[in-house]
């Protein structure tokens, strides 16, 4: 039954691995689309898994290791799951918390004691194996960013916006507007609303775009409005004014970053 699933949860497997990635910076990064961190100076991180995001983070002096896993349930039980994974690193019975977490404790794996964490979120099974202990450790744990999907946000009764948000990235909501920043703040997402209050489009895009001391707003085919500027920092911007008659939505788009694409495309509008 656990053949499928051992392929990347023993130990003898963990290390197919394409090679230590090398010695971090005290930066964040991401990993797959599942989640961030922010790595320890001198830590080593080895990345690898067909099946899985699977990274083992490693002290200077091998005195704690981290190791996350995220995968696809693939019908398999939670508490099948840890009770593999507590067996493959001599760990002991697993025993579910009322969150329904699986909790087991590893008495010695590769020379290191500590515990193992199993649960499950968003459809995907998360595995920590927390070995050793020191304050960098516990740093590195406290700085995991798990992908957030599907962020739903209400515009007005009949309207409202969801979105997948990449692993790393930053959500600051305000009363009409949420911005998504890159974990290396190289770019950023924000959208604000509001309600059109006697005003057309081309008003609204014309104000913003005067205020940012941007490009004259040009009107696509479907009566939106797009337009650019360049802000304090050099970055180029883009600028784009929807609306549904009952109130407006702007969409701002800073900056560069690979994963931008993604995040702008997986906006999913109802009620429009």
């Amino acid at each position: 039954m656990f053949r499928k699933l051992s392929v990347f949860l023993l130990p003898a497997a963990i290390f197919f691995f394409a090679g230590i990635a090398g010695v971090a910076e005290a930066a964040r990064q991401t990993f797959g689309d599942a989640f961030s961190a922010e790595v320890p100076g001198g830590w080593q991180v080895e990345e690898g898994g067909d099946a899985a995001v699977s990274v083992i983070f490693s002290a200077p002096d091998d005195s704690a290791r981290l190791w996350v896993m995220v995968s696809d349930e693939a019908g398999f039980a939670l508490g099948e799951v840890a009770a593999e994974i507590a067996s493959a690193v001599n760990g002991s019975e697993p025993v579910e918390d009322e969150a329904g977490n699986f909790i087991f404790l590893i008495g010695s794996w590769d020379g290191l004691d500590g515990l193992g964490l199993v649960t499950a979120r968003e459809g995907k099974f998360l595995s920590m194996l927390v070995l050793g202990e020191t304050p960098a450790l516990e740093a590195l744990i406290n700085s995991i960013q798990f992908a957030e999907t599907n962020r739903t946000f209400n515009i007005h009764d009949n309207y409202s916006l969801s979105i997948d948000v990449p692993a790393g990235w930053q959500v600051h909501e305000g009363d009409n507007s949420v911005t998504f920043t890159a974990p290396d703040e190289s770019a950023a997402l924000s959208i604000i609303w509001g309600e059109m209050g006697g005003r057309t489009l081309g008003n609204i895009a014309g104000d913003l775009s005067e205020t940012l001391a941007g490009s004259a707003p040009e009107e696509d085919e479907d009566g939106a409005f797009t337009f650019t500027f360049t802000d304090e920092a050099g970055l180029d911007s883009n600028v784009f004014v929807t609306g549904d008659g009952e109130g407006y939505v702007v969409f701002l788009v800073h900056g560069d970053h690979p994963q931008m694409e993604a995040l702008f495309n997986s906006i999913d509008e109802s009620g429009r």
